[in-house]
């Protein structure tokens, strides 16, 4: 069953908890236990779903030749001494050596490094014959494909020939384009050093020039900072916090600048690369935004509850790696200090 088709079908059940809160129907201890084990027992299914299906799939192609077409989704850039790109392609058709369709395996990804750079671009279809995925041999590994909802790692370079399909107008490509070419002048305007410090704060890749990367990464080390590199919620404040004040000075109407910085927080997202804990806060920042628009009571724990179970229904896999745990489990742990502290403040000026 399609992830999109489970949760349609899981949502009655998620909301008729949320109504008998609501309505008073049941104790509300009562309601949220019932609601607790509804979205656990989803996950749980939905984990076990994926990993089934991981173990079965690669079962079908593991050390097979198969033909495989597929559309690029994204094409990362490297700094190494054999790979100079990354390539993720979502398989679109598999045929086997005996030109027998491979169902099972549409709609997942391979990761493709190639040794040299490609005239290719995102949202191209390309084929690729003789395709042999070999299996990981860490687990590390094996967890990290199923996160990622891919089959395998390939090695192997592209040519214009392998090109079936270009579409005319792509939204895809164009967002990759715009983002490769600000990247690109951003960087022509800087030294090595500033740059790599830039790319990994406010543009989130720390694939470029090694040789910097590394030293900047024990410098941050030496001074017990390196969490500032992984851009996460202080990186995307900074980044609203300064566009708010810049909107404070044009006369505009209140809902009108919220629209602009909606607008303009999204352009970052997707001009730059993103983390589970960029995610998170992205997330959390909408959240905010809804509530600030609808005229609706917010809550820092409920805005960061309410993300976690988006991210954990769309992917449970990401539970079980530790960037989803820091970034999620610090979060809502200092949101709590928080909102304990300040409950404890309240009361103290209330009895004096």
């Amino acid at each position: 069953m399609p992830c999109s088709i489970a949760c349609a079908a899981a949502l009655p059940i998620i909301l008729i908890p949320i109504w008998l809160i609501y309505t008073e129907k049941i104790r509300s201890d009562y309601a949220w236990v019932i609601l607790i084990g509804i979205f656990f027992s989803l996950g749980a299914y939905h984990y076990e779903k994926t990993v089934g299906d991981y173990k079965k799939n690669t079962a079908l192609i593991a050390g097979k030749s198969s033909c495989v077409r597929g559309t690029i989704t994204d094409i990362n850039n490297l700094d190494h001494p054999r790979f100079k790109q990354l390539v993720s392609l979502a398989i679109t058709e598999a045929h086997s050596t005996d030109n027998s369709l491979i169902k099972e395996i549409i709609g997942k990804n391979i990761h493709i490094y190639t040794a040299k750079k490609s005239q290719l671009t995102v949202d191209d279809q390309i084929e690729l014959r003789n395709v042999a995925i070999k299996l990981p041999t860490k687990k590390s590994i094996e967890l990290y494909l199923q996160k990622e909802n891919a089959l395998g790692i390939l090695v192997r370079d592209f040519n214009t020939e392998q090109l079936v399909h270009r579409p005319t107008n792509s939204i895809r490509r164009w967002i990759y384009e715009k983002k490769m070419q600000l990247f690109s002048r951003l960087r022509s305007r800087m030294s090595a050093k500033t740059f790599t410090f830039f790319s990994a704060f406010f543009l989130g890749n720390r694939k470029i020039n090694k040789n910097e990367n590394d030293a900047l990464k024990k410098s941050c080390k030496n001074w017990g900072i390196s969490h500032y590199l992984a851009r996460s919620g202080l990186h995307l404040v900074i980044f609203i916090m300064a566009w708010e004040y810049i909107l404070r000075f044009i006369p505009l109407a209140f809902f009108i600048k919220q629209f602009i910085l909606l607008l303009l927080t999204i352009l970052y997202f997707l001009l730059t690369w993103n983390s589970i804990s960029f995610l998170r806060a992205f997330l959390t920042f909408l959240c905010y935004r809804f509530f600030v628009l609808s005229s609706m009571q917010s809550h820092t724990l409920h805005a960061i509850i309410l993300v976690s179970l988006v991210v954990l229904l769309c992917n449970p896999s990401q539970l079980f790696f530790l960037d989803f745990q820091l970034s999620f489990g610090i979060t809502f742990l200092l949101s709590w200090i928080n909102q304990f502290r300040m409950r404890e403040k309240r009361m103290a000026q209330q009895n004096s």
